[in-house]
């Protein structure tokens, strides 16, 4: 993240794509994640990419609210686990908390970097 100095609004934002729901109307800044919660079910652990020990006992996460704040989203997502998420973001014609990387599509500067592998279902997109 990438504050501005004068007026203490982010910048710049780097966000990764989830394949599960999230509430997309919350109005919050932060929300605190608990590695015991519910909120962990899809988390990198359940796709191989780290395991238990490597998790915070808890977390602070930004919300769809305070991500929407910032001037530009930039969002990088690599593997081949991510490509249903990047598939389904793309490809879904209308925001929904089911895919909440739809709602990053209607901010004014949103990037999506791919590789190969996250971008394997859009190949013919």
């Amino acid at each position: 993240m990438i504050l501005n100095g004068t007026e203490g609004r982010m910048e710049i934002t780097s966000k990764g794509l989830h394949s599960f729901g999230y509430d997309l109307n919350e109005s919050r800044n932060v929300r605190i994640f608990n590695r015991q919660g519910e909120e962990i079910r899809k988390s990198p652990i359940d796709i191989g990419l780290i395991g238990i020990d490597d998790v915070p006992k808890q977390a602070v996460s930004m919300t769809t609210y305070q991500i929407m704040q910032c001037q530009r989203i930039i969002s990088c997502v690599p593997y081949k686990v991510k490509a249903e998420a990047v598939e389904n973001t793309l490809k879904s014609k209308e925001v929904t908390n089911m895919i909440p990387a739809t709602l990053l599509k209607t901010h004014p500067d949103f990037i999506l970097y791919v590789d190969e592998d996250s971008a394997a279902g859009i190949v013919n997109f």
